[in-house]
């Protein structure tokens, strides 16, 4: 329940106002929590004192409407034992509600001196003016306030629940408990009389037979663990130890790890799992030996680049080349080779291997003269075939993490200029463009149909939440059709690190907690969903959207998604749609948020900022081609996009917004160049075409930014130029 507004008003002092008034809260609020006596809330035959005494107990704020005469009416009528304004006035301050003088026409607060005895606690509330000059901007800030006082009120509801639930179920556990202790002491009553007269022996295989009874269906490994050590060598000894191995092998799941194989073998080392529990164990420990092999073998590889890395010695790098051909480091050594003048793999080579199996032929440039004049980044790696999804920075400044199209998220650290392999994963779905977002110590990641967390200093991954089935682009068979998931398509963290927040192809937002996948509140954009981010105070999310790339085609015919290109703005907690931002005239492909700006990318070449809080534009840029990802940079005034023409761009956005007309254009303060945007990838009969630099981010400090290319390769730049001395405001 959001929480009810009672609005109090006099029906002969200025109720144009009041109705007005009204008006503008059903359109932030239902109205089922609006109480207003004209608007049909008091029935034929009800009790006026009954009714409007219940209402305001369910409220959480009252409206006090005083007008240009209310202190006259209230002067007649203060006293009459019918006068309703003053009894429900009365009952709120009695019972401890928010009461919110809204001063209209122009009318003042009444001294206190002035109001009737039971009401004068009113004259010292805060109150509000509504002005008729500014009645839209005034009614807004009451909006505010009402939101926040009924989300605290909420909040104390879900207190005073939860401690009423706590206090039932501890009433409920202690009659449990006491009526446990009762059968007991009739059970123990009964045993003993049935036992008189009985040998040692009998009473104690009556005894285990009767503890047997009670605990053999129960599932519980602990009793039956407790029983078998009472009873070792009872009649029911064996069938204990069956029951309890069954349930310990239940209990590991469909992927037990080698010390919990291991301990059950210890265990059950005559078991009828035993045998599966050492297979699987074996498989496990030949697995870890092989992963240790591999590590140890990159380890040298990556030894043996560090030592010829700054090398000029091209024989050295040759060498190097022909020992790890396949290595990690391999992409890397050829460059070095070019960029000294040699070709590194000879094209023989190269043409050989793409006869044999599947046809891959790849043009990347890369000599040394191209280098020279293009690429100015401080360092490059070549991090994944087919392309570079995406790029995002951990909160330490220090790791970089990277997804590609290649099915692989990639976890680098970021020393000084350059790059170092730390650890990656693989995806189990063939999504083109994996999500990712990044956590205090996890990274999300849209795989398919499922989101998953992976900690990259354990290696551990878990799926925390999945699209729900829909059904197929075309209209159903008659036999139900075939069920296809929805893709998703971007993945946010809230700044406290504690939720995540993913969107889909088909527009499906969810808001989930990072630790157990709860699902907390869900919206729905209605087109394809390109980004979604949430704002810095983490009370909103803001998604963008783009002509969907799946329409799907109901049995009548009608679609499903409209193909709108829209920036939508949601409360976080409860999913609630609170405005859209149109301008764009293509689709959205990328958003950021600061403290109380939105910055938005789109295919249609522009940057515009808009205001957090009320959806007003503040700057337009215009670029000439698609803008695939746009970061901030800390303590300065300027934006870093991603473009498709495989550079980088920084805006000056400190400007306001141009009037009608006007040729006044923001300053592109640099453009980056190092990105390849030629590359042509032809795999397996299925062809790729680079989309320029798809990914950018920038450090905690704003001096370095990282980019990832459909080239394949991940870059460093310099952008510490971008840093005031001493330091200025950032971009709000």
């Amino acid at each position: 329940m959001p929480g009810k507004i009672f609005i109090n008003y006099r029906r002969g002092d200025d109720p144009g106002f009041t109705q007005a008034l009204y008006q503008r809260l059903e359109e932030e609020f239902s109205a089922a929590d609006l109480f207003m006596d004209i608007e049909g809330h008091i029935k034929p035959g009800d009790d006026f004192v009954e009714v409007l005494n219940g209402q305001v107990a369910d409220c959480d704020v009252m409206l006090a409407v005083i007008g240009p005469r209310w202190a006259v009416l209230m002067e007649a009528r203060g006293g009459s034992a019918d006068d309703f304004v003053t009894i429900e006035i009365k009952t709120a301050l009695d019972q401890g509600k928010r009461v919110i003088p809204v001063l209209v026409g122009g009318a003042s607060m009444p001294a206190s001196e002035t109001l009737p005895e039971p009401v004068r606690a009113l004259a010292r509330r805060n109150a509000v003016g509504l002005r008729p000059e500014r009645f839209k901007a005034d009614c807004q800030g009451l909006v505010n306030a009402l939101r926040e006082q009924l989300a605290a009120a909420q909040q104390e509801r879900a207190a005073r629940t939860e401690a009423g639930r706590a206090a039932a179920e501890a009433e409920r556990l202690a009659r449990e408990a006491e009526e446990a202790a009762r059968i007991a002491a009739a059970e123990e009553r009964a045993r003993a009389q049935a036992v008189a007269g009985l040998s040692q022996e009998e009473i104690r295989k009556a005894e285990e037979l009767a503890n047997w009874d009670f605990i053999k269906e129960r599932g519980d490994a602990q009793l039956l663990r407790d029983h078998l050590a009472r009873f070792p060598d009872g009649v029911t000894a064996l069938y204990a130890r069956t029951r309890i191995e069954e349930l310990t092998w239940a209990g590991l799941g469909p992927s037990p790890d080698t010390v919990a194989l291991g301990a059950f073998i210890e265990e059950f080392p005559n078991g009828t799992h035993t045998g599966v529990a050492r297979s699987r164990l074996a498989d496990l420990e030949k697995r870890a030996a092989e992963a240790r092999k591999a590590d140890e073998q990159r380890a040298r590889e990556t030894s043996n680049w560090g030592a010829v890395t700054a090398s000029t010695d091209q024989a050295a790098i040759q060498a190097f080349l022909d020992k790890w051909p396949d290595g990690q480091h391999a992409p890397a050594a050829e460059s070095r080779l070019r960029e000294l003048g040699r070709g590194g793999r000879s094209t023989r080579r190269a043409l050989v291997a793409a006869t044999g199996g599947a046809a891959f032929v790849t043009f990347v440039p890369g000599m040394p003269v191209w280098r020279y004049f293009n690429d100015r980044s401080l360092s490059s790696v070549s991090a994944h075939s087919g392309g570079v999804a995406s790029v995002a920075i951990m909160q330490d400044g220090r790791r970089v993490v990277s997804s590609g199209l290649d099915g692989t998220i990639r976890v680098w650290e970021l020393a000084g200029e350059s790059l170092r392999p730390l650890n990656q994963f693989g995806l189990s779905s063939s999504i083109a463009r994996p999500p990712i977002a990044v956590g205090r110590d996890e990274v999300v990641v849209g795989d398919g149909p499922e989101i998953k967390v992976w900690e990259p200093s354990s290696g551990r991954v878990r799926t925390v939440a999945a699209t729900d089935p829909i059904p197929p682009l075309l209209p159903p068979r008659a036999d139900g059709g075939i069920l296809m998931r929805e893709l998703w398509s971007s993945v946010a963290v809230t700044p406290d690190g504690r939720r995540g927040v993913s969107a889909g192809d088909f527009g499906t937002i969810k808001v989930w907690e990072l630790a157990n996948g709860r699902q907390v509140s869900n919206a729905h954009h209605r087109s394809t969903v390109r980004s979604i981010v949430v704002t810095r105070d983490g009370r909103q999310m803001i998604s963008g959207s783009a002509t969907p790339r799946w329409v799907r085609i109901a049995a009548d015919g009608t679609a499903q998604l409209d193909g709108e290109n829209s920036i939508k703005v949601w409360d976080l907690a409860s999913g609630r749609f609170l405005r859209t931002l149109e301008g764009h005239t293509a689709g959205v492909t990328c958003v950021t948020a600061t403290a109380d700006r939105l910055i938005c990318g789109s295919e249609d070449g522009t940057i515009k900022v808009w205001e957090v809080a009320n959806g007003g534009e503040v700057t337009t840029i215009g670029h000439s081609v698609r803008i695939n990802a746009i970061a901030v940079i800390p303590n300065s005034q300027h934006v870093i996009a991603a473009c498709g023409d495989a550079t980088i761009a920084v805006y000056d956005v400190s400007g306001a917004l141009p009037s009608a007309g006007s040729s006044f254009s923001y300053p592109l303060l640099s453009k980056l160049t190092g990105h390849s945007n030629w590359a042509f990838e032809w795999t397996n009969l299925t062809g790729r075409f680079n989309v320029g630099v798809n990914s950018v981010a920038v450090t905690p400090d704003g001096r370095r930014a990282i980019s990832g290319g459909g080239d394949g390769t991940v870059k460093v730049w310099d952008i510490s130029w971008t840093q005031p001395t001493p330091p200025g405001e950032s971009l709000r």
